[in-house]
């Protein structure tokens, strides 16, 4: 991953926020390197990340797939039709991007916001909410406080980020 920020689309509400979403669906957004990872290889890690059978509360929580190119969607849609075949009716939508709400900042990086130490560490080297937001080290730093990602990997990537130790330690715990 490149980047990954959290926000609203797939509605019609000029500006939403959490608490005035209308009809938009809270959506993560995903920049990544196309000639490392392929889009099928996250889809195949979007279906097994939720019940795209389940019905949603809401449009606020259901299952969507936006693309900000056709190509994308094309590829999108015949994962759609290969998982619908192993397993059945598949609810998730899918469709092109129009516009994309940042959501406010206390819902960004939501696993490091658990860890406030690391959290604070990070804060205080990018200085804004669009540094931190930008940030590949703080994408990557979010994955791991969320347990995902290889104890070998974070070893790998820990050096070149300069964390205090007791920061490497709350991560190593969370990894392992």
């Amino acid at each position: 991953m490149v980047r990954t920020r959290v926000g609203y689309a797939g509605g019609t509400t000029k500006a939403p926020s959490y608490h005035n979403m209308g009809d938009h669906t809270e959506v993560v957004q995903i920049d990544y390197d196309e000639t490392r990872v392929e889009l099928k290889d996250l889809l195949e890690i979007f279906w097994h990340g939720h019940r795209p059978r389940a019905r949603p509360y809401g449009r606020q929580y259901m299952s969507l797939i936006l693309c900000t190119e056709k190509k994308d969607q094309d590829v999108a849609i015949l994962s759609k039709a290969e998982y619908r075949m192993r397993l059945g009716e598949v609810l998730t939508e899918i469709s092109l991007l129009d516009s994309f709400y940042l959501a406010e900042a206390y819902h960004q990086k939501y696993y490091l916001r658990r860890i406030p130490a690391v959290l604070k560490e990070v804060e205080e080297r990018y200085n804004t909410l669009a540094g931190l937001l930008d940030s590949n080290q703080v994408s990557r730093l979010n994955g791991y406080a969320g347990g995902f990602g290889a104890a070998a990997q974070l070893e790998t990537d820990l050096p070149s980020w300069a964390l205090s130790k007791g920061a490497e330690e709350k991560l190593r715990a969370l990894v392992e």
